[in-house]
């Protein structure tokens, strides 16, 4: 089932082509369940995969003109060496973001980055005006790309990402950036809930050590629990390698 259920979402991101990436008959498979009727399993454990596996079979009017766009979160100075909230292996993360994005540019791919700017009395960091608010080089944006700024971890919340998106038939939206366990994680939530389909590549996210109360919690560990949280629902989760392989065949 829950093969079926990601070559459907694969189909539905990057079209019938890419089948040929994952494995020989993929094809019929993706068919069969395409005809075959929702079991009252699928209902019962899986509600809204359901509803993201049936999406490709959707004849909606203007459904074929719907885009798929690269969203790059909070790849910011700060969050580098000596960076005011350096994260765990940033820099790493970044590289792999610029890979990407290289790959969605050549494929004129809308790319889409998200700069936060921390305007709350005490924070210490992407304040206005100041360097480490700034884009990192890696990912800086090129002309015609869209820039949008937000103040809340939410990247819909009071801004115009919600409004770009639908002006321009973006439905899909193939998500990296900082920090996992925040901006992107709500991110990618709001979303699920706005209706529109997302890949998260977890390689190309970072995020930081945590604590609860004595208990420490190491980046790695963070980063793995709210890759594992979000996968399967509200996005599925792939590496770097995975999602370049997918846009040579968008």
């Amino acid at each position: 089932m829950k093969k079926n259920l990601l070559l459907a979402l694969v189909i539905s991101l990057f079209g019938v082509a890419a089948l040929s990436l994952i494995t020989p008959g993929a094809a019929m498979a993706t068919a069969q369940a395409a005809e075959a009727p929702k079991s009252d399993e699928v209902k019962a454990e899986a509600p809204a995969a359901a509803t993201v596996a049936a999406a490709p079979d959707m004849k909606k009017e203007g459904e074929k003109n719907m885009k798929t766009a690269l969203l790059i979160i909070d790849v910011q100075n700060d969050y580098f060496p000596n960076g005011k909230m350096e994260l765990h292996k940033s820099l790493d993360a970044s590289l792999k973001i610029k890979d990407l994005l290289e790959q969605s540019r050549s494929k004129a791919m809308p790319v889409i980055h998200i700069q936060h700017i921390s305007i709350w009395p005490g924070s210490t960091f992407f304040l206005p005006g100041t360097p480490g608010a700034e884009i990192h080089e890696n990912v800086k944006p090129k002309a015609g790309e869209k820039v949008i700024v937000k103040n809340f971890p939410n990247s819909f919340r009071k801004t115009e990402l919600e409004e770009y998106l639908r002006k321009n038939n973006i439905s899909k939206l193939v998500i990296v950036g900082m920090m996992t366990h925040m901006c992107v994680d709500t991110t990618v939530r709001a979303a699920f809930d706005l209706g529109f389909e997302s890949v998260l590549v977890g390689d190309c996210c970072a995020t930081r050590d945590l604590s609860i109360g004595d208990k420490k919690i190491l980046a790695e560990d963070v980063q793995t629990s709210f890759l594992a949280a979000i996968n399967g629902v509200f996005a599925k989760v792939i590496t770097k390698d995975e999602a370049i392989e997918l846009l040579k065949k968008f």
